[in-house]
């Protein structure tokens, strides 16, 4: 019976470390893309929902939209970073 737990715990163990692991890959694969985060000049008020912040920043010309960012509730836009900047 010990032999038997043992053995299952350790394959939970496996399959933990392999979700990580997988997790892990695709969060650098988001952060390879280099996005820079730039304030939104025409977003007023309380940044509260992330579809009305992503729908001023794309009106704003950029392109991927944005996200209510912070404590203050800031609307903040995404844009791709030059080299020159990271």
């Amino acid at each position: 019976m010990t032999a038997t737990r043992a053995a299952a715990f350790l394959l939970m163990l496996l399959v933990i470390t392999e979700i990580g692991e997988a997790v892990n890959s695709n969060v650098e694969d988001d952060q390879s893309s280099n996005w820079c985060l730039q304030r939104s000049h025409k977003f007023l008020g309380l940044c509260r929902e992330n579809s009305v912040c992503a729908r001023v920043c794309r009106n704003e010309g950029y392109h991927h939209g944005g996200d209510c960012q912070g404590t203050k509730f800031t609307c903040y836009c995404y844009t791709p970073c030059h080299s020159a900047y990271i």
